[in-house]
C-alpha cells in the first residue's frame, strides 16, 4: 500500500539513539486512505522524490487544526541523504509512504546494533594514552612539591606561616 499526501515538513531532530522526522498534514491530506493502516509499521517514505528512507511510522496524532506524523529513522541509515532532507524542513512537500512488510522487532534490533557500534566507536576514541598522567599522579606530585617547600622553609629557619606573612606585607 502506498499513500501520497501533501504535508508540511515540520522538523528533523536527532539524539544519540534515533532520528525523529515530523510532518503536519492539513485539509484533505488528513483523510488520506491508508494512513491508519500504516501507523506503527515499518515504512519506506520519500519526500519530493528524494531517495527513500526506511523508518518506523511511530505516531499519527490528530487535533482540531492538523494531523502530526512522526517517523523514527535509524541515524546510521539516513546519513547519506540527511542534508537533502534537512534542507526541505520547514517547507510544504510531497510525502510518499509505502509499507515495507518488515517486522518492527527487526527494525528495533537494527537500532540497537547501531547504538552498539556507536558506543564501541566512542570507547575507542576514549582509550587512555599511556603517556597521560593520572589524577593520583598529579595530586601526589602536588603534595610532594608542598612538602619540599615546607622543608626548604624550615631549613632557612622560618616557619612557613611567617614567610607567607612576610610575602603578604610586601603587597601592601
Amino acid at each position: 500500500m502506498t499513500v501520497k499526501v501533501r504535508a508540511y515538513f515540520n522538523s528533523m531532530g536527532k539524539d544519540s539513539k534515533k532520528e525523529l522526522i515530523k510532518f503536519h498534514l492539513k485539509g484533505e491530506a488528513e483523510k488520506a486512505d491508508g494512513l491508519q493502516e500504516l501507523c506503527r509499521e515499518i515504512v519506506s517514505f520519500s519526500v519530493n522524490g528524494l531517495p527513500a528512507l526506511t523508518g518506523e511510522f511511530k505516531k499519527l496524532g490528530k487535533d482540531s487544526n492538523k494531523t502530526v506524523i512522526d517517523f523514527i529513522v535509524n541515524p546510521g541509515a539516513s546519513n547519506e541523504h540527511k542534508k537533502e532532507y534537512y534542507e526541505l524542513a520547514g517547507k510544504d512537500v510531497e510525502l510518499e509512504i509505502s509499507g515495507t512488510g518488515e517486522d518492527p522487532e527487526d527494525f528495533k534490533e537494527e537500532l540497537k546494533e547501531y547504538e552498539k557500534k556507536l558506543k564501541a566507536a566512542n570507547e575507542e576514541q576514549a582509550k587512555e594514552d599511556p603517556n597521560q598522567m593520572t589524577l593520583d599522579q598529579v595530586t601526589g606530585e602536588g603534595e610532594e612539591q608542598e612538602s619540599d617547600k615546607q622543608q626548604g622553609d624550615q631549613q632557612e629557619g622560618q616557619q612557613p606561616d611567617e614567610q607567607q606573612q612576610d610575602d603578604d606585607d610586601e603587597l601592601f
